[in-house]
């Protein structure tokens, strides 16, 4: 039995308040050879245009990667927004603009507030003098956007579901505005993507010779292309060391540090050829925790919710 869901347009409450309902169905989807899966179903009876009765799709849910932007959180955690550092720069998914929000102004801020602030501020979007009508699908990647703060980071998620890359991107971008130091100030600066993270590949190569400490040359596959100056982690599942590949690295043989050339032994333990592997190590996220900040159904309900309401058009449609 679906669940109603009685939603408003709180910016005008001489409006009706309408309808979203939420189901559990099934359905059988292309790519999946025919195979039939659960899913989350959210539909409303309400229109999106109510002089021209124009129904709203219903919208079939079994999986949420939205693409996202957090801040480090490594700044401090009461937040002063004023004139010189009021602005940000936010563009999500393939929208071609790039937009400009300002923020209020506000002494000794809480995070929440000004997360608050950020989601309503984006959400407005679409309503700006400034926004680029590229359809639905990206108006609603604005409208939708959800903002959180926990752990003194901010956490910026696309109102879209879509691939972390590519055409059907679903991202967060922020960027500094020239003269404005909001961007600072919230710790966007030394901040993570879901974009970013999804173009970095973690390669590994097999140890093809032995490798003795303190020699200068170590032979792996031919699958890392080194630059002077990257980072590698090597292992045996016994012993382990992080190292830096030094000038002179090719495919094939990085050149290691050592005490006649460096004044400074970069791998110290010895390791076997073919039972040792060797990683390149590049950014990654510090929580450690899947790439989707969606993964309670709650979350997923409530932004099945939204992506229903924010497309109602709340005008008395009798």
């Amino acid at each position: 039995m679906a669940k109603e869901i009685v939603v408003f347009d709180s910016s005008r409450p001489e409006y009706d308040s309408k309808i979203v309902k939420v189901d559990i169905g099934t359905l059988i989807q292309t790519g999946h050879g025919g195979e039939e899966k659960w899913l989350l179903k959210f539909y409303t009876p309400e229109f999106s245009d109510v002089d021209s009765r124009t129904g709203i799709k219903s919208v079939y849910l079994d999986q949420l990667s939205s693409g996202w932007y957090k801040s480090s959180g490594l700044v401090d955690n009461s937040y002063t927004i004023s004139t010189n550092n009021d602005s940000l720069n936010i563009r999500l998914d393939n929208s071609s603009g790039t937009y400009n929000i300002v923020l209020d102004h506000g002494t000794g801020l809480k995070g929440k507030v000004v997360a608050n602030e950020i989601k309503r501020k984006i959400n407005d979007i679409p309503n700006s003098v400034d926004w680029v009508d590229e359809g639905d699908p990206i108006k609603f990647c604005y409208t939708n956007c959800n903002v959180k703060y926990k752990d003194d980071k901010f956490y910026i998620l696309s109102g879209s579901s879509g691939e972390y890359s590519g055409a059907e991107v679903s991202s967060v971008r922020v960027s500094e505005v020239s003269g404005n130091t909001c961007y600072y100030t919230l710790g966007f600066h030394l901040g993570v993507s879901s974009e970013v993270l999804s173009d970095i590949i973690i390669k590994e190569s097999l140890l093809l010779q032995n490798y003795v400490t303190n020699t200068s040359n170590l032979i792996i596959d031919n699958n890392i292309s080194p630059e002077d100056g990257d980072v590698f982690y090597i292992t045996d599942d016994l012993n382990e060391d992080y190292f830096v590949c030094v000038s002179g690295s090719v495919v094939g043989n990085l050149k290691i540090q050592t005490s006649a050339f460096n004044s400074y032994i970069g791998i110290k333990n010895n390791y076997l050829a073919g039972a040792t592997k060797i990683q390149l190590l590049k950014k990654n996220d510090p929580d450690f925790i899947p790439t989707n900040y969606t993964t309670s159904i709650d979350d997923m309900i409530k932004w099945g919710i939204n992506n229903i309401a924010n497309k109602i058009d709340y005008r008395d449609d009798y």
